[in-house]
């Protein structure tokens, strides 16, 4: 008699299947990833590569704001950035870039008498057009 399901041969830490792999995705962790145990046995059922060409570990002991289990969705969500340098330097900038002079324009939006008499335009247009080509297309039977 089959087993209706059979167990795991390996479970992957942190690694979950769900109906879409977006679903999975959101929900797995990286700490397989950070485990050489782990991923020398994932790589051992999956890899057709010799073992030398396995990936190593990552380094658990380097400072990081995230832990080896925060869900790959807070990863994404903080566009896998540690930390936000923002070195600011105005003054180098007008110093590279000062102009001679400097201009502007401004442009005037349309008045309504404007608008009006455009709209208007436009109908009467397609008042002549309409009445131009309908007749042509239209024609009575004749009785």
């Amino acid at each position: 008699m089959m087993t209706p399901k059979p167990p795991p041969v390996f479970i992957v830490p942190g690694m979950h299947v769900g109906c879409l792999p977006d679903d999975a995705m959101k929900t797995n962790t990286l700490e397989c990833f950070f485990d050489s145990v782990c991923l020398n046995t994932t790589a051992q059922w999956i890899s057709t590569l010799p073992a030398t060409s396995w990936p190593k570990p990552l380094n658990s002991s380097m400072k990081s704001r995230f832990i080896s289990t925060t869900p790959t969705v807070i990863l994404i969500d903080e566009l896998m950035i540690e930390e936000w340098q923002n070195i600011t330097n105005f003054s180098g900038y007008y110093a590279a870039c000062s102009p001679a002079s400097c201009t502007y324009t401004i442009t005037k939006h349309s008045g309504i008498l404007q608008i009006l008499a455009v709209l208007i335009g436009s109908l009467g247009g397609l008042i002549v057009v309409l009445r131009t080509i309908t007749p042509q297309f239209v024609k009575l039977p004749a009785l």
